[in-house]
């Protein structure tokens, strides 16, 4: 009888710790934007409406899901990959960060959220990386290469129920004229539950790893409907 309750208890340890595996698709889509998206905190107004939900976050430490909800939508059209995300969190009167105005390409303080896209740099592949915090503050990167600045945007506004942003990325950031002939883009996202804490706690979609484009989960570059 105890060896039947010790595989039974290794059964049940064993079904829970694959079962957030079991749920990944490791794929996401962008939809096609039928009109400029605008930031709305909710993102619930055309035409991020029709965007698929990206909200598979799970710990980094590889133990679940992230504790915070996290939603990301994505929009792409002519000039630009467009990034609606939410950030819920259940203290928002915790939320840190230093005053917007910090100097460029200083790594942001606190509670951020961060981006990893795969690109061209002239005829060789790269990724680039774009993190912000809840104030604006923002860093990019061309792979390690912190002088690299592009001409991307996010407007970012707290709630009461967590932080939203908007963030508007050229394609020509990514080495692309522009979407076509890309079926998709390899992305990987990061949120860093802060709190002012001395470490953050992150959420990755999927199971990626910074700075690893072997990782990235492909975004699928949906056409007009």
């Amino acid at each position: 009888p105890n060896g039947r309750h010790m595989l039974a208890a290794l059964r049940q340890t064993f079904e829970a710790q694959i079962a957030p595996f079991e749920e990944m698709t490791f794929r996401g889509s962008a939809a096609r934007a039928a009109t400029t998206p605008t930031f709305t905190a909710e993102f619930e107004d055309a035409p991020w409406a029709v965007a698929e939900q990206l909200s598979q976050f799970y710990n980094q430490r590889g133990n679940g899901r992230f504790e915070e909800k996290t939603v990301v939508r994505a929009l792409h059209d002519d000039t630009a990959l467009h990034l609606g995300v939410r950030c819920f969190d259940r203290e928002a009167g915790a939320l840190h960060a230093l005053p917007a105005g910090q100097p460029r390409d200083k790594w942001p303080a606190g509670d951020k959220f961060e981006i990893f896209l795969a690109g061209r740099n002239g005829d060789d592949a790269c990724y680039y990386q774009f993190a912000y915090d809840i104030n604006g503050n923002c860093f990019d990167a061309r792979g390690r290469d912190a002088a690299w600045n592009g001409a991307w945007q996010v407007v970012t506004r707290t709630t009461d129920d967590g932080w939203s942003s908007m963030v508007t990325i050229p394609w020509t950031d990514l080495g692309f004229d522009g979407p076509a002939h890309l079926p998709a883009i390899d992305a990987l996202f990061a949120r860093y539950l802060n709190h002012n804490q001395a470490s953050s706690k992150i959420g990755l979609w999927f199971v990626g790893a910074v700075h690893r484009p072997e990782t990235f989960v492909p975004i699928e570059l949906k056409p007009a409907p």
